[in-house]
C-alpha cells in the first residue's frame, strides 16, 4: 500500500478539498480494515475494505466540498487538516494498532 498523493495546498484557500490517495502497489488484494491515520489527520478505515491490485482509495477533508471540485465523491472524510509548511503523515495498519 502506497500513500499515493498528499493534496495538502488547495489552490482556493477557503476551500476544504484537501486529500490523501492510497494506491494498493501489489498484485495481490490487501484488505485495509481497521488501519488508521495516526499522525496529521484522524481517519479509520472501515471494516470490509479491501483493494484489488491497482485500485486507488481516497479520503477528503471535506467530501461535499471535494466532489463539487473533483467530480467525484471520496472513499471518506477524515478530521483535522495539513499544514501547508510541513507535516508528518502516519498510515498504521491494523496488526500495529
Amino acid at each position: 500500500m502506497v500513500i499515493n498523493e498528499i493534496h495538502y495546498n488547495p489552490d482556493i484557500k477557503t476551500e476544504r478539498v484537501e486529500f490523501i490517495e492510497l494506491v494498493n502497489n501489489s498484485t495481490v488484494n490487501v484488505n485495509i480494515s481497521g488501519w488508521q491515520f495516526t499522525k496529521g489527520l484522524a481517519y479509520t478505515v472501515p471494516s470490509n475494505t479491501t483493494l484489488t491490485p491497482g485500485q486507488y482509495l481516497v479520503i477528503a477533508q471535506d467530501s461535499a466540498q471535494f466532489q463539487t471540485k473533483f467530480g467525484f465523491a471520496p472513499f471518506g472524510q477524515f478530521t483535522g487538516s495539513l499544514s501547508n509548511s510541513g507535516d508528518t503523515v502516519r498510515l498504521t495498519d491494523a496488526r500495529s494498532i
